[in-house]
C-alpha cells in the first residue's frame, strides 16, 4: 500500500526506530534544563506524533484497487450500514446494524461531501486520526515531560494499531474500521476530556 509509510518496513525496524528517538530524547534530557531545549523538545515531540497520526490516516484510506476479497468481506458491514442510511433506510428497522448507530451520526456529514467509498474511508481514516490525537493529549495532561508521553504513546500506537497491521508476511492493509475510529473515537474522547 503506498499510502503506508510505517507498514513498508518490517515490525523489527519500527521497533529499532522507536528505540533510537527514545534514547536520542533520553540523551538530551540530560543536558541542563533550558526553557529553548523545552520547546526544541516539545516541537519534535508534536512533529513525531503528527508524523504517526498522518500514518494512521494515510492507512485508512480504502483503495478497492489494491484489496482483496477477503478485506472487503471484512470492512463491508461498516460501509454497509453507512450506504444504508445514506439512501434512506432506518437501522435496526429496515437494515442490520454490527456497530451501533454511528452511521446517523455521519449522515449529516455525508449529505455535504456526497458518499463513496473513498468518501466513506476518507471521514473514518480522519476519524481515527482524530481518535488517536485525542490519546496524545489526554497522555500529555498526565504526564507533563515531553519525552515521556512521547514514549507512552509510540507504545500505545505500537501495540494497539500498528501490531494489528503491519503484516508478517505479504499481505494486503487490515482497515479495520470496526474498532478503529468506531469503538475508540468517543473512549479517546472521554480520556482527553
Amino acid at each position: 500500500n503506498s499510502n503506508n509509510l510505517v507498514g513498508i518496513f518490517n515490525p523489527f525496524l519500527v521497533f529499532i526506530g522507536y528505540a533510537l528517538i527514545t534514547y536520542l530524547f533520553y540523551r538530551y534530557n540530560e543536558i541542563t534544563g533550558t526553557i529553548l531545549k523545552k520547546k526544541i523538545i516539545a516541537v519534535i515531540t508534536y512533529v513525531i506524533v503528527a508524523f504517526i497520526i498522518l500514518d494512521v490516516v494515510l492507512y485508512n484510506i480504502l483503495h478497492l484497487a489494491i484489496t482483496g476479497i477477503n478485506m472487503t468481506a471484512e470492512i463491508n458491514s461498516v460501509l454497509y450500514s453507512i450506504t444504508q442510511v445514506y439512501a434512506g433506510k432506518s437501522l435496526l428497522v429496515n437494515t442490520n446494524c454490527l456497530y451501533g448507530l454511528y452511521a446517523w451520526l455521519l449522515l449529516p456529514l455525508f449529505k455535504l461531501i456526497g458518499i463513496s467509498t473513498y468518501k466513506i474511508t476518507l471521514v473514518l481514516a480522519i476519524l481515527n486520526g482524530i481518535s488517536y490525537l485525542f490519546l496524545f493529549l489526554g497522555i500529555k495532561r498526565i504526564i507533563k515531560k515531553d519525552i515521556f508521553s512521547l514514549i507512552v504513546f509510540m507504545c500505545l500506537i505500537f501495540w494497539q494499531y500498528w501490531s494489528l497491521r503491519i503484516p508478517e508476511e505479504v499481505a494486503e492493509p487490515r482497515q479495520y474500521y470496526q474498532y478503529c475510529p468506531i469503538r475508540i473515537f468517543f473512549p479517546s474522547l472521554v480520556f482527553f476530556l
